[in-house]
């Protein structure tokens, strides 16, 4: 086991709605990072469809609410298996979708690595206009199953 890693921040202005490509720029840094030696590679909140609040919506009608994921879900799965091809541990924001009562979408980390998805982590506090949008976790996170 090492005993030091190197770790990736990625900041980037995820492209606000637009899931596939953020996605897909989320992939290609995964990429660079580990080609440049990145044990962790780290991206920002929200980072798969992008940050804001549509204060006129119904928040069944918002963005966030319209592209969340389950987590394994798509793009989870995506990441997980970028992770296992090249052995790195990736952490990307996005909102998850409970799995057992849909309407609740959680601002969500994922967690992925060698082995494939390893959980979230919900936020849980909740600040501003972040409180009408997302539910606050009762708990830090959950393991994935699967």
């Amino acid at each position: 086991m090492k005993d030091i890693i190197k770790v990736s921040t990625v900041a980037f202005n995820a492209k606000w709605g637009d899931k596939e490509s953020n996605l897909n720029r989320i992939l290609g840094y995964i990429e660079a990072g580990a080609a440049a030696g990145s044990n962790l590679i780290v991206f920002p909140e929200m980072g798969l469809t992008g940050y804001d609040d549509e204060e006129e919506k119904p928040k069944s009608e918002k963005m966030q609410t319209e592209l969340a994921e389950l987590v394994p879900g798509p793009s989870s799965s995506a990441v997980a298996e970028k992770t296992k091809e090249l052995g790195v541990y990736v952490a990307f924001g996005l909102p998850e979708r409970d799995p057992d009562d849909p309407a609740v979408i959680y601002n969500a980390a994922c967690v992925c690595g060698p082995d494939g998805v390893i959980g979230t982590y919900r936020k849980i506090r909740a600040i501003g206009k972040k409180v009408c949008l997302f539910l606050a976790s009762r708990r830090c996170g959950r393991r994935a199953e699967g």
